[in-house]
């Protein structure tokens, strides 16, 4: 056993560092002399089919694992994070695992930490009789992210910590959208009507608006300030307009015709999009309803209350950059969509221009959307990551 960590030569961040040195000899009581396993090429060609890792990233991914595997200071620590995720009694658990290291220049290295828990959740699926396909579409994210990692920077690698979600498992890809374990975290009471089953957005009090309906930004004029009051018979408070927009006037729903459906706390399913096919709304609406069938017979404990998305793609103000019936636009018309407090533009430059700090003399222009994008900006427009709800 080798008792002193050997990665001090790594570059890593002190503070990383001091962390993972603080349970290292625990976990190299269990280092495998042998080899470890999630490192060898079998394993590895495993891996790259059932992620669907396209074909570019493939041989970087194993040159990456040999680089490893021949270095003894980096399969330690490559065996230290997956002890720590996996592996560890409970009390080391608080000991966070840091997704963004690439030692040595491994840039797939927090990809195969994550790959590891294959077995786990191999088991985990065969336990419950889940569809081991839902698995191997779910474990897709790392090919989408590999991508995303080659767009940013040129080179291929993985480092999100998003890509350990469908190993845990708290994420699963069921066709087009991917589905997560949740609770309702915005501001917000949902209601139902009684008889139509209409849904009403209700915001909390003490939230301020802007005269379009937004939450204010830091430098943006308060008109309204909202407030929520509640009796036995009726609430009354801020609504959310069809148009994704805070009513300036508040609104009274009676609760013999509404009931309390969602609020803050409640258990929710947080819905994503992954950046694959199209944004087709057919195959959108069938991923929410394969959903509601999905975690009712898998997870039945899982009292989920709504579907809960927030996203650029759920901006009510794309409408001044898209056609009508595009794709965006029809996916929003699966929700019913509210204002998030501190949504910003930051997420729209960076899926529009691949880089939100680009100044605008700089940013590309090759589609429709991003020139629309570029000059609605110029001209005073101010996007704003948005939510919505599906009861």
């Amino acid at each position: 056993m080798n008792p002193i960590p050997p990665f001090v030569s790594f570059d890593l961040e002190p503070a990383i560092a001091e962390r993972l040195a603080s349970t290292w000899t625990f976990s190299q009581a269990s280092y495998p002399e042998e080899g470890v396993y999630f490192l060898q090429e079998a394993y590895l060609r495993q891996m790259i089919e059932l992620t669907g890792l396209r074909a570019p990233a493939q041989k970087p991914f194993l040159a990456c694992a040999a680089q490893i595997r021949q270095d003894d200071a980096l399969s330690r620590l490559a065996w230290h994070c997956h002890w720590l995720l996996d592996v560890a009694p409970s009390e080391f658990r608080q000991v966070s695992v840091p997704w963004s290291i690439e030692p040595d220049g491994c840039r797939f290295f927090p990809a195969f930490i994550a790959l590891a828990r294959y077995p786990f959740i191999h088991a985990f699926y065969q336990e419950r009789a889940i569809p081991l396909n839902i698995l191997q579409e779910s474990m897709t994210v790392v090919d989408v992210w590999t991508q995303d990692y080659y767009d940013h920077t040129g080179q291929w690698g993985c480092f999100r910590e998003w890509i350990r979600m469908p190993m845990v498992p708290n994420l699963f890809r069921l066709g087009r959208l991917e589905f997560e374990f949740g609770s309702f975290t915005v501001p917000f009471r949902v209601y139902r009507h009684r008889e139509t089953g209409q849904t009403a957005v209700m915001a909390a009090e003490g939230l301020s608006l802007q005269a379009a309906g937004f939450f204010c930004q830091p430098d943006e004029s308060q008109v309204v300030m909202t407030t929520f009051e509640e009796s036995a018979q009726q609430v009354t408070g801020y609504a959310a307009t069809p148009t994704g927009r805070l009513s300036l006037q508040k609104t009274t729903l009676s609760l013999e015709e509404w009931e309390l459906a969602c609020k803050p706390g409640d258990a929710a399913i947080h819905v994503h999009i992954p950046a694959l096919a199209p944004l087709d709304h057919d195959r959108c609406q069938e991923a929410i309803q394969k959903a509601r069938r999905f975690f009712r017979r898998y997870f039945p404990a899982f009292d989920f209350k709504a579907f809960l998305c927030t996203s650029w793609l759920l901006d009510p103000s794309l409408d001044c950059v898209l056609p009508a019936g595009a794709n965006i636009l029809r996916f929003q018309s699966l929700f019913q969509l509210f204002p998030c407090v501190n949504g910003n533009d930051r997420q729209t430059r960076e899926r529009v221009f691949g880089d939100p700090a680009l100044p605008l003399d700089q940013v590309p222009q090759r589609t429709s959307l991003q020139r629309n994008t570029k000059k609605a900006i110029l001209e005073g427009h101010r996007f704003r990551g948005s939510g919505g709800v599906i009861l």
